[in-house]
């Protein structure tokens, strides 16, 4: 049996898929902390303003990676 080999190529690929997951998770991870353990209703809708802004400067990009990818 060969020994898994991992060049650059690869881990750069699987590095960027977490950093593309990470991402999308973020803004839903710390709205729900925020929104939980926070007790002051004036920054509830910052926070969640804030985590909507995150996830579509994401997808955006995404989606613009994919257009350059496909093109």
């Amino acid at each position: 049996m060969e020994p898994l080999s991992l060049n650059a190529s690869i881990v750069l690929s699987i590095y960027l898929q977490a950093l593309v997951v990470s991402s999308i998770l973020y803004p839903f991870v710390i709205a729900g902390i925020s929104l939980t353990f926070e007790n002051k209703v004036k920054q509830r809708p910052y926070i969640v303003r804030t985590s909507i802004i995150w996830l579509a400067v994401t997808l955006i990009l995404i989606a613009l990676h994919a257009h350059n990818t496909l093109s």
